[in-house]
Formats: C-alpha cells, sequence, structure tokens
C-alpha cells in the first residue's frame, strides 16, 4: 500500500495512505515506525499502520487494521491546499492573504469541496 506525509499543524508529519486515511505517529523502532488513525478518539477507530524506519524513495505502509468510519478526503485535499498556501504565503510576503484565499476557495472548489474553516479564521492562519 503506497502512502505520502503531509505536514501537520505541531511541525510533524501525518501519514496518508492510498486510501486518504491520516495516521499520526505513535512511536519509533529500530525496524519500524507505528501510526495510528487520526480517529482514533472521535471516532474509537482501531485502526493501526506500520512502516519502514528507512527514507527510502517509496513509503510503503507494510500492514494495517481495518477503520471503522469513511475517509476524509476533503480534509486530506483541504491539509495539501492549506500548506501550499502556507508556502505561498511565506515565499511570497506582499501578497495579501485574501488573494491565498481566494485562490484556494476556487482550487477546492474546482474539486468539489468547501473550505471548512471561515475565510475569517483562514486569513488569520495565513497571517501568523
Amino acid at each position: 500500500m503506497a502512502a505520502d506525509f503531509i505536514p501537520s499543524k505541531r511541525g510533524g508529519k501525518l501519514l496518508v495512505d492510498d486510501q486518504n486515511y491520516l495516521y499520526i505517529k505513535v512511536n519509533v523502532r529500530s525496524d519500524r515506525v507505528n501510526w495510528k488513525c487520526l480517529e482514533f478518539r472521535r471516532e474509537n477507530c482501531p485502526a493501526r499502520a506500520r512502516t519502514g524506519v528507512k527514507n527510502t524513495d517509496e513509503l510503503h505502509i507494510y500492514s494495517a487494521s481495518p477503520h471503522n468510519h469513511t475517509s476524509s478526503i476533503a480534509k486530506v485535499d483541504f491539509l495539501r491546499a492549506e500548506n501550499a498556501a502556507m508556502e505561498r504565503a511565506k515565499a511570497n510576503v506582499s501578497l495579501p492573504p485574501r488573494v491565498i484565499l481566494g485562490d484556494i476557495t476556487n482550487q477546492l472548489a474546482s474539486q468539489g469541496h468547501a473550505l471548512p474553516k471561515t475565510s475569517n479564521a483562514f486569513v488569520q492562519t495565513l497571517q501568523r
């Protein structure tokens, strides 16, 4: 099963599998990294995943247990768009946050999603 990383708000990494489920890191062993579902408290989800420790070109989930909820494609798309907006704001400080907000809103709308935050909260995040 292939996987990818998304930066988290606290500086870590979230693991995203090919079915758009999000995982957070639990612990690192000498031969593997253990992850648990991001919804483990809210949904009481028992899902866990295991990846290798070494940084290889392709991230691979070796084993994963089933989830008891649906995947959150909209949340994954928003997190990716939000991270892209943060990088754009850092690279171009003179660009107004409302312009970036408009671009992100259009990008999410083209994918069939809405902005999960209020626009003022998102602008404040970009300003920080």
